[in-house]
Protein backbone atom coordinates (compact mmCIF):
# COMPACT_ATOMS: atom_id res chain seq x y z
CA UNK A 1 0.00 0.00 0.00
CA UNK A 2 3.10 2.27 -0.09
CA UNK A 3 5.23 3.14 -3.12
CA UNK A 4 8.65 4.82 -2.88
CA UNK A 5 10.28 6.42 -5.91
CA UNK A 6 13.81 7.61 -6.43
CA UNK A 7 14.06 10.78 -8.53
CA UNK A 8 16.95 10.94 -10.98
CA UNK A 9 16.64 8.20 -13.59
CA UNK A 10 13.37 6.93 -12.12
CA UNK A 11 10.76 9.69 -12.08
CA UNK A 12 13.00 11.67 -14.42
CA UNK A 13 14.63 10.63 -17.68
CA UNK A 14 18.12 10.60 -16.18
CA UNK A 15 19.52 12.21 -19.35
CA UNK A 16 21.12 15.17 -17.62
CA UNK A 17 22.19 18.30 -19.46
CA UNK A 18 24.91 20.61 -18.14
CA UNK A 19 23.27 24.04 -18.17
CA UNK A 20 25.64 26.27 -16.20
CA UNK A 21 29.07 26.39 -14.58
CA UNK A 22 29.35 28.89 -11.72
CA UNK A 23 33.01 29.57 -10.89
CA UNK A 24 34.34 30.30 -7.44
CA UNK A 25 36.20 33.56 -6.91
CA UNK A 26 39.60 31.95 -7.51
CA UNK A 27 38.70 30.59 -10.96
CA UNK A 28 38.67 32.71 -14.10
CA UNK A 29 35.72 32.42 -16.49
CA UNK A 30 38.19 31.63 -19.26
CA UNK A 31 39.03 28.33 -17.50
CA UNK A 32 35.48 26.99 -17.25
CA UNK A 33 36.07 24.46 -20.04
CA UNK A 34 39.02 23.12 -18.07
CA UNK A 35 36.79 22.85 -14.98
CA UNK A 36 34.31 20.71 -16.91
CA UNK A 37 37.21 18.59 -18.18
CA UNK A 38 38.41 18.05 -14.60
CA UNK A 39 34.93 16.93 -13.56
CA UNK A 40 34.64 14.56 -16.54
CA UNK A 41 38.09 13.13 -15.83
CA UNK A 42 37.19 12.42 -12.21
CA UNK A 43 34.01 10.61 -13.33
CA UNK A 44 35.83 8.24 -15.70
CA UNK A 45 34.39 4.72 -15.43
CA UNK A 46 31.19 5.82 -13.68
CA UNK A 47 27.70 5.02 -14.99
CA UNK A 48 26.05 7.80 -12.97
CA UNK A 49 23.79 10.15 -15.01
CA UNK A 50 26.12 13.06 -14.19
CA UNK A 51 29.07 11.12 -15.60
CA UNK A 52 27.12 10.39 -18.79
CA UNK A 53 26.29 14.10 -19.15
CA UNK A 54 29.95 15.16 -19.20
CA UNK A 55 32.12 15.02 -22.31
CA UNK A 56 34.26 11.95 -22.86
CA UNK A 57 37.07 13.38 -25.04
CA UNK A 58 40.34 14.95 -23.96
CA UNK A 59 40.19 13.49 -20.46
CA UNK A 60 43.07 13.77 -18.01
CA UNK A 61 44.31 10.49 -16.45
CA UNK A 62 43.02 10.12 -12.89
CA UNK A 63 44.81 8.30 -10.06
CA UNK A 64 43.68 7.21 -6.58
CA UNK A 65 40.09 7.39 -7.81
CA UNK A 66 37.49 6.56 -5.15
CA UNK A 67 33.73 6.66 -5.62
CA UNK A 68 31.74 7.39 -2.46
CA UNK A 69 28.20 6.09 -2.98
CA UNK A 70 25.61 8.81 -2.57
CA UNK A 71 28.22 11.58 -2.30
CA UNK A 72 30.72 11.86 -5.15
CA UNK A 73 34.23 10.96 -6.22
CA UNK A 74 37.77 11.63 -5.03
CA UNK A 75 40.83 11.51 -7.26
CA UNK A 76 44.14 13.06 -8.24
CA UNK A 77 44.70 14.93 -11.50
CA UNK A 78 47.86 16.50 -12.89
CA UNK A 79 47.93 20.28 -13.33
CA UNK A 80 49.66 22.22 -16.13
CA UNK A 81 53.03 21.52 -14.49
CA UNK A 82 52.33 17.76 -14.20
CA UNK A 83 51.96 18.06 -10.43
CA UNK A 84 49.25 15.82 -8.95
CA UNK A 85 46.47 17.64 -7.10
CA UNK A 86 43.69 16.06 -5.05
CA UNK A 87 40.15 16.80 -6.27
CA UNK A 88 36.68 16.15 -4.90
CA UNK A 89 33.56 16.26 -7.08
CA UNK A 90 30.05 15.65 -5.77
CA UNK A 91 27.36 17.04 -3.50
CA UNK A 92 28.40 20.47 -2.14
CA UNK A 93 28.04 19.54 1.55
CA UNK A 94 30.14 16.40 1.12
CA UNK A 95 32.85 18.22 -0.86
CA UNK A 96 33.03 20.88 1.86
CA UNK A 97 33.40 18.17 4.52
CA UNK A 98 36.12 16.08 2.86
CA UNK A 99 38.12 19.10 1.70
CA UNK A 100 37.78 21.04 4.96
CA UNK A 101 36.13 24.03 3.29
CA UNK A 102 33.49 26.51 4.48
CA UNK A 103 30.11 26.59 2.70
CA UNK A 104 30.27 27.86 -0.87
CA UNK A 105 29.76 31.57 -1.38
CA UNK A 106 28.71 31.00 -5.00
CA UNK A 107 25.86 28.56 -4.35
CA UNK A 108 22.75 29.16 -6.44
CA UNK A 109 19.07 28.75 -5.66
CA UNK A 110 18.23 27.89 -9.27
CA UNK A 111 16.33 24.70 -10.03
CA UNK A 112 18.52 21.85 -11.13
CA UNK A 113 20.94 19.27 -9.81
CA UNK A 114 23.91 21.08 -8.31
CA UNK A 115 27.29 19.48 -7.72
CA UNK A 116 30.57 21.09 -6.72
CA UNK A 117 34.25 20.57 -7.43
CA UNK A 118 37.16 21.56 -5.19
CA UNK A 119 40.86 20.78 -4.95
CA UNK A 120 43.90 20.85 -2.70
CA UNK A 121 47.08 22.49 -3.98
CA UNK A 122 50.40 23.74 -2.73
CA UNK A 123 50.55 27.47 -1.98
CA UNK A 124 53.77 28.97 -0.61
CA UNK A 125 54.83 25.64 0.81
CA UNK A 126 51.46 24.85 2.39
CA UNK A 127 48.61 22.66 1.17
CA UNK A 128 45.42 24.64 0.77
CA UNK A 129 41.90 23.62 -0.22
CA UNK A 130 39.85 25.81 -2.53
CA UNK A 131 36.48 25.80 -4.21
CA UNK A 132 36.64 25.62 -8.00
CA UNK A 133 33.06 25.78 -9.25
CA UNK A 134 29.49 24.55 -9.07
CA UNK A 135 27.98 22.66 -12.01
CA UNK A 136 24.22 22.83 -12.62
CA UNK A 137 22.49 19.99 -14.47
CA UNK A 138 18.91 19.89 -15.73
CA UNK A 139 16.70 16.82 -16.00
CA UNK A 140 13.25 16.17 -17.46
CA UNK A 141 10.30 14.41 -15.87
CA UNK A 142 9.35 11.17 -17.62
CA UNK A 143 6.11 11.57 -19.62
CA UNK A 144 4.71 8.53 -17.81
CA UNK A 145 5.57 9.78 -14.30
CA UNK A 146 2.55 11.99 -13.64
CA UNK A 147 -0.14 9.58 -14.94
CA UNK A 148 1.56 6.68 -13.15
CA UNK A 149 1.53 8.49 -9.79
CA UNK A 150 -2.10 9.53 -10.33
CA UNK A 151 -3.11 5.95 -11.11
CA UNK A 152 -1.26 4.60 -8.07
CA UNK A 153 -3.11 7.12 -5.91
CA UNK A 154 -6.34 5.95 -7.52
CA UNK A 155 -5.51 2.39 -6.45
CA UNK A 156 -5.26 3.51 -2.83
CA UNK A 157 -1.46 3.67 -2.74
CA UNK A 158 0.49 6.35 -0.92
CA UNK A 159 3.35 7.52 -3.13
CA UNK A 160 6.58 8.91 -1.63
CA UNK A 161 9.67 10.54 -3.13
CA UNK A 162 13.05 9.83 -1.49
CA UNK A 163 15.80 11.72 -3.27
CA UNK A 164 19.48 12.24 -2.71
CA UNK A 165 19.26 15.61 -4.45
CA UNK A 166 18.77 18.82 -2.45
CA UNK A 167 15.25 20.22 -2.28
CA UNK A 168 15.97 22.91 -4.87
CA UNK A 169 16.77 20.22 -7.44
CA UNK A 170 13.49 18.35 -6.89
CA UNK A 171 11.16 21.30 -6.29
CA UNK A 172 9.77 21.23 -9.82
CA UNK A 173 8.85 17.54 -9.54
CA UNK A 174 7.21 18.05 -6.15
CA UNK A 175 5.04 20.79 -7.59
CA UNK A 176 3.82 18.72 -10.55
CA UNK A 177 3.30 15.28 -9.00
CA UNK A 178 0.57 14.31 -6.49
CA UNK A 179 3.00 12.84 -3.95
CA UNK A 180 2.03 11.91 -0.40
CA UNK A 181 5.42 12.88 1.06
CA UNK A 182 8.87 13.95 -0.08
CA UNK A 183 12.35 13.87 1.44
CA UNK A 184 15.51 15.34 -0.08
CA UNK A 185 19.26 15.22 0.40
CA UNK A 186 19.14 11.63 1.65
CA UNK A 187 22.04 9.22 1.90
CA UNK A 188 21.36 5.50 1.20
CA UNK A 189 21.08 4.78 4.93
CA UNK A 190 18.49 7.54 5.31
CA UNK A 191 16.36 6.05 2.53
CA UNK A 192 16.62 2.65 4.18
CA UNK A 193 15.56 4.09 7.54
CA UNK A 194 12.50 5.73 5.94
CA UNK A 195 11.48 2.40 4.39
CA UNK A 196 11.96 0.57 7.70
CA UNK A 197 9.71 3.10 9.44
CA UNK A 198 6.90 2.39 6.99
CA UNK A 199 7.34 -1.37 7.42
CA UNK A 200 7.28 -1.07 11.23
CA UNK A 201 3.94 0.71 10.87
CA UNK A 202 2.59 -2.42 9.18
CA UNK A 203 2.80 -1.21 5.58
CA UNK A 204 3.96 -3.23 2.59
CA UNK A 205 6.34 -1.17 0.49
CA UNK A 206 7.13 -1.17 -3.22
CA UNK A 207 10.46 0.52 -4.05
CA UNK A 208 11.29 1.79 -7.54
CA UNK A 209 14.86 2.95 -8.21
CA UNK A 210 17.79 2.81 -10.57
CA UNK A 211 21.04 3.82 -8.88
CA UNK A 212 23.66 1.96 -6.89
CA UNK A 213 22.68 4.11 -3.89
CA UNK A 214 19.17 2.59 -4.12
CA UNK A 215 20.41 -1.00 -3.69
CA UNK A 216 19.94 -1.22 0.13
CA UNK A 217 16.34 -0.01 -0.20
CA UNK A 218 15.63 -2.29 -3.17
CA UNK A 219 16.84 -5.28 -1.16
CA UNK A 220 14.86 -4.37 1.97
CA UNK A 221 11.54 -3.52 0.29
CA UNK A 222 8.68 -6.01 0.21
CA UNK A 223 8.69 -5.69 -3.58
CA UNK A 224 11.33 -3.85 -5.61
CA UNK A 225 11.48 -2.74 -9.23
CA UNK A 226 14.58 -1.49 -11.05
CA UNK A 227 14.42 0.65 -14.17
CA UNK A 228 15.57 -0.93 -17.41
CA UNK A 229 18.43 1.55 -17.74
CA UNK A 230 19.58 0.96 -14.15
CA UNK A 231 22.96 -0.48 -13.19
CA UNK A 232 23.53 -4.23 -13.28
CA UNK A 233 23.78 -4.32 -9.48
CA UNK A 234 20.35 -2.68 -9.22
CA UNK A 235 18.92 -5.29 -11.60
CA UNK A 236 20.34 -8.10 -9.47
CA UNK A 237 18.98 -6.57 -6.26
CA UNK A 238 15.44 -5.98 -7.55
CA UNK A 239 12.53 -8.42 -7.79
CA UNK A 240 11.52 -7.11 -11.22
CA UNK A 241 12.93 -4.93 -14.00
CA UNK A 242 10.89 -2.34 -15.89
CA UNK A 243 12.42 -3.00 -19.30
CA UNK A 244 10.74 -0.21 -21.26
CA UNK A 245 11.06 2.41 -18.46
CA UNK A 246 7.31 3.13 -18.76
CA UNK A 247 6.15 3.92 -15.22
CA UNK A 248 2.50 3.42 -16.19
CA UNK A 249 3.26 -0.30 -16.32
CA UNK A 250 3.47 -0.27 -12.50
CA UNK A 251 -0.22 0.46 -11.79
CA UNK A 252 -1.16 -1.90 -14.62
CA UNK A 253 0.92 -4.67 -13.06
CA UNK A 254 -0.60 -4.01 -9.63
CA UNK A 255 -4.13 -4.09 -11.09
CA UNK A 256 -3.32 -7.35 -12.90
CA UNK A 257 -1.92 -8.85 -9.69
CA UNK A 258 -5.12 -7.98 -7.79
CA UNK A 259 -7.26 -9.54 -10.53
CA UNK A 260 -5.05 -12.64 -10.60
CA UNK A 261 -5.35 -13.07 -6.83
CA UNK A 262 -9.14 -12.70 -7.06
CA UNK A 263 -9.38 -15.35 -9.79
CA UNK A 264 -7.03 -17.70 -7.92
CA UNK A 265 -9.29 -17.48 -4.89
CA UNK A 266 -12.32 -18.19 -7.08
CA UNK A 267 -10.62 -21.26 -8.57
CA UNK A 268 -9.56 -22.58 -5.17
CA UNK A 269 -13.06 -22.01 -3.79
CA UNK A 270 -14.62 -23.82 -6.74
CA UNK A 271 -12.19 -26.76 -6.42
CA UNK A 272 -12.83 -27.13 -2.69
CA UNK A 273 -16.60 -26.90 -3.13
CA UNK A 274 -16.70 -29.32 -6.06
CA UNK A 275 -14.55 -31.94 -4.34
CA UNK A 276 -16.40 -31.56 -1.03
CA UNK A 277 -19.64 -32.36 -2.86
CA UNK A 278 -18.53 -34.83 -5.53
CA UNK A 279 -16.15 -37.07 -3.57
CA UNK A 280 -18.69 -38.21 -0.92
CA UNK A 281 -21.28 -38.88 -3.63
CA UNK A 282 -18.78 -40.89 -5.68
CA UNK A 283 -17.65 -42.84 -2.59
CA UNK A 284 -21.25 -43.78 -1.79
CA UNK A 285 -21.83 -44.97 -5.36
CA UNK A 286 -24.26 -42.26 -6.38
CA UNK A 287 -21.94 -41.07 -9.18
CA UNK A 288 -20.81 -43.65 -11.78
CA UNK A 289 -17.12 -43.61 -12.81
CA UNK A 290 -17.80 -42.21 -16.28
CA UNK A 291 -19.76 -39.29 -14.79
CA UNK A 292 -17.01 -38.63 -12.24
CA UNK A 293 -14.41 -38.52 -15.05
CA UNK A 294 -16.52 -36.07 -17.04
CA UNK A 295 -17.07 -33.99 -13.91
CA UNK A 296 -13.35 -33.75 -13.16
CA UNK A 297 -12.58 -32.74 -16.76
CA UNK A 298 -15.37 -30.17 -16.72
CA UNK A 299 -14.08 -28.77 -13.43
CA UNK A 300 -10.56 -28.38 -14.83
CA UNK A 301 -11.94 -26.75 -17.99
CA UNK A 302 -13.97 -24.30 -15.90
CA UNK A 303 -10.87 -23.31 -13.91
CA UNK A 304 -8.93 -22.78 -17.15
CA UNK A 305 -11.65 -20.65 -18.72
CA UNK A 306 -11.95 -18.59 -15.55
CA UNK A 307 -8.19 -17.97 -15.59
CA UNK A 308 -8.32 -16.81 -19.21
CA UNK A 309 -10.37 -13.83 -18.05
CA UNK A 310 -7.05 -12.24 -17.06
CA UNK A 311 -6.29 -11.73 -20.76
CA UNK A 312 -9.35 -9.59 -21.25
CA UNK A 313 -9.14 -5.85 -20.76
CA UNK A 314 -11.79 -4.88 -18.31
CA UNK A 315 -13.13 -1.41 -18.96
CA UNK A 316 -14.39 -1.36 -15.41
CA UNK A 317 -10.79 -1.44 -14.14
CA UNK A 318 -9.93 1.89 -15.74
CA UNK A 319 -8.46 4.18 -13.13
CA UNK A 320 -9.58 7.76 -12.87
CA UNK A 321 -6.95 10.06 -11.34
CA UNK A 322 -7.99 11.56 -8.02
CA UNK A 323 -7.45 15.09 -6.85
CA UNK A 324 -3.84 15.77 -5.99
CA UNK A 325 -3.18 15.36 -2.25
CA UNK A 326 -1.24 17.86 -0.24
CA UNK A 327 2.51 17.35 -0.31
CA UNK A 328 4.20 16.69 3.00
CA UNK A 329 7.79 17.91 3.15
CA UNK A 330 10.22 15.97 5.30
Amino acid sequence: DQVIFDKTGTLTEGNLLLTKVIPAAAILHSRLKQVVNWAASLEQGSQHPIARALKKSGLVPVTDQEFIIGNGVLGKLANDKSVLQEFAFGSPDWVAEVMGLPPQAHLTTEYGIQVAIARKRQWRGEERSEWIASLIFDDQLRPSAEPAVQQLNGQGMQVHLLSGDPSSAAADIVRRLPLHSTAFGLQPEHKLAALKRLQKQGHEVLMVGDGINDIPVLQAANISVAMGAASDLSHISADAILLNNDLEMLPRAIALAHRARHIIRQNIGWAIGYNALALPLAAMGYVPPWAAAIGMSASSLLVLLNSLRLKKRSTSSAISPPAAPEVAHV
